[in-house]
């Protein structure tokens, strides 16, 4: 036997390196200089001291130079081609395809008149950049048609080229899309407004040295606009669209597309969420929702069956009424479910309780909810009784399902209008069935029904939620018909969802909570107090994609984390995780850990979709939430805060005298030791809630150094709590 000892340097490389976690500096200190605009010769400078722009005039438009004084450490560039993009029956024009008729510097802003030298796009357009003492360049656009004929062109302003901030690889996007993309690596992504993409800024930034650029819209009208941003080799590339198809252009007339805004930041992707969140404050005000703190404090929103059919297909088990005996399992369901997870649910869901069991196939009865329906559950006052023993003998909201796509042939709406009001795709093709008529929630007549039947809903049931079946809408489903009284065509489906949100929820008491399946844009949301949520699961997919994605298998996998900033921004619209389709995965935990990460609720519809070990970790991550609703509830929680290591992810939940963190090791290998520094004051004690033990801290300049052990792939959750 021998033995070799090297007492030198390693030979053998480590196995895996530890990373060093990525804090930009905080935004340097910039005193505001008063704003100034200064044309010379064709080349405009806008400036304040904070940001600047050069823009070139001489041959078109360009953008040309990028200031951010915000990140002085970091080198902006970006390609002198940027500004302008036009796109018209198979031709691309830049800003350098126009001709410069006339620069007017008014104060703080520039007007720049340009007109398309190309005769098949006859466009004259006018843009308007502003600058304040802030660090923001507020920008606008206006088209002219100078032709014969009705012109559909999509415009892309601004469009900023092969950004990079110091080197492409230190180059990062920031696209909030319904599963966040957060990535240096390339990748192409391009969102309307609409369910998929429901808020209205994007960012590039540099986390290392810290510093970025964000783009974003102010569209209080819900107007159709598009948002694209892609990472490539030589860089980023962001723009904001208008497409031709939404905005068709009549011989002579003009159109406004709506404001948009370039703003520079310090650090990185969290100070352009600062600045959209600051623009929010100025006009968004819920509507009689998001004020239910039963319904934002709600953890598991339990959905039982009454249809036979669907009972038996979907959940397995007898039906939620039993019309033979004429009497309802209420209680025995939810003792089942109480021994399902080691709690109680807080919400009580009716599904599929509108129905025709004659029909065979579909079951499903939309678009009456009256007296047809009634019947099926013993009548009106059967029904009556049930929800009213769950709301007052067991002390559970109770949440009705509605669908507003689609309505049966057999209705009296279908008598009314037939299918004069059906849904018509690009080619033509009407969505019709011989039992099913779809509709989009924007023809009027529709919108009124859906107002008027709600309410009588409500009134006829007393109940508390309301529940909207395949809403909000996606723009791939818009409208082209041309009978269906649409203000535009092909329709507007940010506007329509806020319109039927803000109509429905007028016509309903506001005790009564409203809530569906997808996110609606920012506008609309304003009007409900929830949705359903798939970002965790592998239906986020079919919501939004990132196309053009590399993946490898490093140290960790930002395919297995859900980024989610809309849960963050707008924190008291509860969202609720809906794991459909993950029945039969090797470990459904996988997903399911995400609802303690990102502070979300639970809606199922069976007791079959989890194992022993899933059922135990769900029961737990619940009771945290609901034990610590003042920090999950909280009105400023915070999303991917610092920690200790690379590829470990904190989001931080302010309470009631208490802050909670709960954390995810996104690697594919265990993490101990120091994980998260927080600050610290005498008096203060520390838990890990995950594994139900104190922690004791290092602590040192007024913060605490707390050490954990977190599995591959594994959560933790952690709690501050203050001296009484």
């Amino acid at each position: 036997a021998a033995v070799t000892v090297n007492p030198g340097r390693r030979r053998f490389p480590q196995l895996t390196d530890e990373p060093a976690p990525l804090h930009p500096p905080p935004p340097a200190r910039v005193r505001p200089q008063p704003p100034v605009v200064r044309a010379d010769a064709g080349v405009v400078a806008l400036d304040n001291g904070v940001v600047g722009l050069t823009l070139d005039c001489r041959n078109g438009f360009s953008i040309r130079e990028l200031r951010n004084r915000l990140a002085p450490r970091t080198a902006c560039r970006l390609d002198p081609t940027s500004g302008l993009e036009v796109r018209a029956g198979g031709t691309v024009l830049t800003g350098r395809d126009f001709e410069t008729t006339r620069v007017t510097v008014e104060a703080s802003r520039v007007r720049i008149e340009l007109i398309s030298r190309r005769a098949d796009v006859p466009l004259v357009l006018l843009l308007t950049l502003e600058i304040g003492r802030g660090p923001e360049v507020r920008m606008g656009i206006q088209a002219r048609n100078a032709g014969a004929e009705t012109l559909r062109a999509d415009m892309r302003f601004p469009v900023l080229k092969d950004l990079v901030l110091d080197a492409p690889e230190h180059t990062w996007i920031f696209f909030p899309q319904y599963r966040n993309v957060l990535t240096n690596e390339p990748c192409f992504c391009h969102q309307p407004n609409h369910r998929g993409f429901p808020l209205q800024f994007m960012d590039v930034f540099q986390p290392k040295r810290g510093g970025g650029v964000c783009l974003m819209t102010r569209n209080l009208e819900a107007e159709p606009v598009q948002y694209g941003l892609a990472k490539r080799a030589s860089g980023a590339t962001a723009y904001i669209q208008n497409r031709g198809e939404d905005f068709p252009i009549e011989p002579g007339a003009t159109v406004r597309l709506c404001e948009r805004v370039l703003a520079v930041h310090g650090g990185d992707w969290h100070e352009a969420v600062r600045f959209y969140r600051a623009w929010l404050r100025t006009w968004y005000r819920p509507v009689s929702s998001q004020d239910k703190p039963w319904f934002r404090g709600a953890v598991w929103f339990r959905s039982h069956i009454a249809s036979p059919t669907n009972a038996k297909n979907i959940g397995h088990t007898p039906p939620l009424y039993d019309s033979a005996a004429r009497r309802w399992r209420t209680d025995e369901f939810l003792a089942a479910d109480e021994r399902l997870l080691g709690l109680k649910p807080d919400v009580f869901h009716f599904y599929v309780w509108a129905f025709d069991e004659s029909t065979g196939g579909d079951v499903a009865r939309d678009g009456e909810y009256g007296p047809k329906d009634y019947a099926n559950l013993g009548g009106l006052e059967s029904f009556r009784a049930a929800i009213r023993h769950i709301r007052r003998d067991l002390g559970l909201p109770v949440s009705l399902y509605t669908i507003w796509d689609r309505y049966n042939t057999d209705t009296e709406f279908a008598k009314k209008w037939g299918d004069r009001f059906a849904k018509m795709r690009a080619d033509g093709q009407r969505l019709i069935s011989p039992r099913k008529v779809y509709i989009s929630q924007g023809v009027p007549e529709w919108r009124n029904h859906a107002v008027r039947t709600l309410g009588r809903l409500e009134t006829d049931t007393e109940t508390d939620v309301l529940y909207l079946d395949v809403f909000g809408s996606d723009d791939r489903g818009r409208d082209y018909n041309p009978n269906a009284g649409h203000a535009h065509v092909p329709t507007w489906v940010a506007r329509d969802d806020a319109d039927f949100l803000a109509d429905v929820r007028g016509g309903l008491p506001g005790r009564v909570a409203l809530w569906g399946e997808f996110p609606v844009t920012d506008v609309g949301s304003r009007y409900w107090d929830g949705f359903l949520m798939y970002d965790c699961i592998p239906l986020h997919e079919y919501l939004a994609r990132a196309e053009d994605v590399l993946e490898t298998a490093p140290q960790w996998s930002r395919q297995t984390l859900p980024p989610n900033v809309l849960r963050f921004v707008l924190p008291h619209l509860r969202q609720v995780v809906f794991p459909v389709g993950t029945e039969g995965t090797v470990d459904n935990w996988r997903f399911l850990k995400f609802l303690l990460f990102n502070g979300q609720a639970l809606f199922d519809t069976t007791w079959r979709l989890y194992d022993a070990r899933c059922r135990e970790r769900l029961g737990r991550a619940l009771r945290i939430q609901r034990r610590y609703m003042d920090c999950f509830d909280s009105d400023a929680p915070e999303m991917f805060v610092p920690t200790e290591r690379a590829f470990v992810f904190a989001n931080r939940f302010p309470g009631k005298g208490r802050t909670l963190w709960t954390l995810f090791n996104a690697r594919y290998r265990t993490v101990s030791g120091a994980i998260l520094s927080v600050p610290h004051v005498p008096g203060v004690v520390y838990r890990d809630l995950w594994n139900d033990r104190a922690l004791t801290p290092t602590v040192r300049d007024g913060r605490a150094l707390l050490s954990l052990r977190l599995a591959p792939q594994g959560i933790g959750c952690v709690l501050q709590t203050a001296p009484e």
